[in-house]
């Protein structure tokens, strides 16, 4: 198919999501959902059209993803128990930025940006070897953060689906989070060195308090609600977070500490920029602030959600910088896929932030507080599938040689 048409058609998908998440009539409820068929219908004769005509389909599979995952899981009737995946009909945005050639002109920006870095001498390698270098982080790693993380989102999801929660959501958001706590943990094991003890240390008690958060409620489901466990939640979420910030800062300061220094040694050498680490420190630190002050405003106000807001943005911000620079690395869809989950981890409380009243409504309390970030969780862990095999397909490349 041509580009004008798909691009029309995911533009329109962000009106008709609109309108099915809306308390609107039955009749512009009807028109959505006929509108939500139409235009899965175009991406999905856009796929299939292309498998037909292309000679190798195993290399268009893989080099065309999100195209897969777009038709996948945004079809229209996914039952009951599977109508909050329809927030992933925004995926097709993305793929219209793809049709716009966007991602071709980031690219080309990107490629400029490199060739000045190149020219101040602050890139260490050049481009063919930045291709070839390969993953560091060990498969074992990458394994246990994408069980982690879909194990997340599941429970994530199933929250949202049911917001009293089931025993088996909270062990998911138990299982989920620890699995992902031991594979951060696995891989800054390696990085002492690089960072130093405090960061690390700050970091590793950060990941824990995340991990075992949920635990309480996967003992007992009817303790969610309860004001003194709501208050030891904003305690564990603030502190962790703090935690975090203060690893960030520690990392940030031993990065500062070398700007004079020539590093020789690759190993000592902190490939995060300072403004990647400055946002993600700030981020924490402002998302921290409004998680303690729950503490006194536990029914919210549209302040606190606004640190709740800008907070993970700033992160994801911050991820999403350093992340999209590993695309020769992992690969672009696995870059896409992260960014885009960070973007919806961001965005996941700014409803609530410009409306503060819809947190009466369960709708909208279901998809701010699991809904979307489930969603996002569930984009990473597909991202860190294809970073696993990205590296077996390299680890196999290099037993062949």
């Amino acid at each position: 198919m041509t580009d004008k048409p798909l691009l029309v058609a995911a533009m329109l998908t962000i009106p008709a999501t609109i309108i099915e998440f809306s308390h609107a009539s039955d009749t512009w409820r009807h028109g959505a959902s006929i509108l939500n068929w139409v235009i899965w219908s175009a991406f999905c004769v856009d796929v299939v059209v292309s498998l037909v005509l292309v000679s190798e389909r195993h290399r268009y599979l893989r080099t065309h993803v999100l195209e897969l995952v777009v038709v996948l899981l945004t079809f229209p009737s996914l039952g009951a128990t599977l109508q909050y995946l329809r927030v992933l009909r925004l995926l097709r945005v993305l793929r219209a930025a793809r049709l716009m050639r966007l991602a071709r002109l980031a690219r080309v920006a990107s490629a400029l940006y490199w060739v000045h870095r190149q020219a101040v001498g602050t890139k260490r390698f050049d481009l063919a070897a930045r291709a070839a270098e390969p993953i560091r982080v060990t498969r074992v790693t990458v394994s246990l953060a994408a069980v982690g993380l879909l194990a997340w989102a599941a429970g994530q999801l199933a929250m949202w689906a049911d917001l009293h929660g089931s025993r088996a959501a909270w062990i998911c958001e138990v299982v989920g989070p620890v699995l992902v706590a031991i594979a951060v943990i696995n891989h800054l094991r390696f990085l002492s060195r690089r960072f130093g003890h405090l960061a690390i240390v700050s970091l590793m008690l950060s990941v824990l308090g995340w991990g075992f958060v949920a635990a309480p409620f996967a003992l007992d489901p009817s303790r969610y609600g309860v004001r003194a466990w709501a208050e030891y939640m904003s305690w564990t979420y603030g502190s962790s977070t703090a935690l975090a910030a203060l690893g960030l800062l520690f990392i940030l300061d031993r990065k500062l500490s070398r700007t004079s220094l020539v590093v020789t040694d690759p190993s000592l050498e902190i490939h995060a920029s300072t403004f990647q680490l400055a946002a993600g420190a700030i981020g924490l630190a402002i998302w921290s602030s409004g998680q303690f002050a729950l503490l006194q405003y536990p029914a919210g106000a549209r302040w606190i959600h606004i640190l709740s807001t800008v907070g993970p943005l700033l992160v994801a911000l911050a991820v999403i910088a350093h992340v999209e620079q590993l695309s020769l690395r992992i690969g672009l869809a696995a870059v896409d896929l992260g960014c885009v989950a960070c973007v919806l981890w961001g965005v996941s409380y700014l409803p609530l932030a410009l409306n503060p009243n819809l947190v009466t409504d369960s709708r909208w309390e279901g998809a701010c507080f699991w809904g979307i970030a489930g969603v996002g969780a569930l984009l990473a862990g597909i991202a860190s599938l294809l970073v696993l095999f990205r590296k077996n397909t390299w680890n196999r490349h290099l037993a062949s040689v």
